[in-house]
């Protein structure tokens, strides 16, 4: 708890603007507080690593001090070894992977691939969707997780279905799926879900949408396209309200 309360510090110090943004005080502090949190940590690791937390604070840590990704890495596969159903660890590998971070959109593919490899059989389609939502977190706004050396919709549409079946009262989820499904333009299956989940969605609009593809806009955009019955089947172009 100690080493997160001078890990916070330390970003409230730097504030959250791009590199050149932040004053010459502000980055000292920075790195003067993240160093307090590392040395805590280390004082702490006898004991302390046997809960998966720790791994997660020093990854987290360390990427903010610049850390060599060698040792980054490290410092991950014994976090995975300890506690390998511990997801935030994978969470916490991705974010050094990403290109805010010196990193590449290949480099996050690759880690993806790699974590979903090793998962058990029946949780790899989860997997591989909890992993790129996450990076859809961390992605901006003008920016996609579909498309060349990212994510499948394909096989996130799969995790999806995976994750209904194992959390079927889950309106978060399903919320989630949607916005995925209209992100992909795969607006059949973005019409399916919002028939299914009806005004419940509302209750997760402003935290689930993206500001630039709101629920609004979503709607829009499903509602524009041809409604399909099958592949050879006949299409309509009945608005999307009309259905709910």
């Amino acid at each position: 708890m100690e080493a997160a309360y001078w890990q916070a510090s330390a970003w409230q110090a730097r504030g959250n603007g791009f590199a050149n943004t932040v004053s010459p005080e502000g980055l000292r502090l920075f790195h003067k507080h993240l160093e307090t949190a590392r040395q805590l940590l280390l004082a702490c690791e006898s004991y302390a690593a046997s809960t998966p937390l720790w791994y997660v604070e020093s990854l987290e840590v360390n990427l903010g001090l610049g850390t060599p990704l060698k040792r980054q890495l490290m410092l991950y596969d014994r976090g995975t070894k300890a506690f390998p159903d511990y997801e935030q660890l994978h969470f916490q590998m991705i974010r050094a992977l990403l290109a805010k971070w010196g990193g590449s959109d290949e480099a996050v593919a690759a880690f993806i691939r790699s974590v979903v490899k090793r998962s058990a059989v029946s949780l790899k389609a989860e997997m591989y969707a909890r992993l790129w939502w996450y990076v859809d977190k961390e992605t901006p706004l003008d920016e996609s997780i579909f498309g060349r050396n990212k994510a499948s919709w394909a096989r996130m549409k799969e995790g999806f279905e995976s994750l209904n079946k194992s959390y079927p009262h889950s309106l978060w989820n399903r919320t989630k799926f949607a916005v995925f499904a209209c992100q992909a333009h795969d607006e059949t299956t973005y019409r399916q879900l919002r028939i299914e989940i009806g005004d419940q969605m509302n209750m997760f609009a402003k935290i689930a949408f993206p500001s630039n593809e709101s629920l609004e806009v979503c709607d829009e955009r499903a509602a524009a396209q041809p409604r399909s019955h099958g592949r050879t089947g006949t299409s309509s172009t009945k608005p999307l309200q009309q259905s709910l």
